[in-house]
């Protein structure tokens, strides 16, 4: 089993009921597995922001673009951080 920090703000946090979680997920667990596990847990409400909202997923402060993306594997103590897009002018 390893532990993963899930940190949201905003309306995730309002979704997620909190900003900061920790989860324990069995070893070799990968990004979207976690995400389906949120949404298990939080239900359609998750589901939904995830359909609607652009955020950029940071592991360990690392935009998962240049890892492996959802396929990323988690590793015990990582920290997953859900940063929304903002954009205004």
């Amino acid at each position: 089993m390893l532990q993963v920090k899930v940190t949201a703000i905003l309306e995730l946090a309002t979704i997620l009921q909190g900003r900061e979680h920790f989860l324990a997920l069995p070893a070799g667990t990968r990004i979207y597995e976690l995400l389906a596990e949120l949404e298990k847990k939080y239900g359609r409400a998750m589901c939904l922001y995830n359909q609607k909202h652009q955020y950029t997923l940071l592991l360990n402060g690392r935009n998962i673009t240049f890892l492996q993306n959802l396929d990323t594997e988690l590793h015990d103590g990582d920290e997953l951080f859900f940063l929304p897009m903002v954009s205004g002018g």
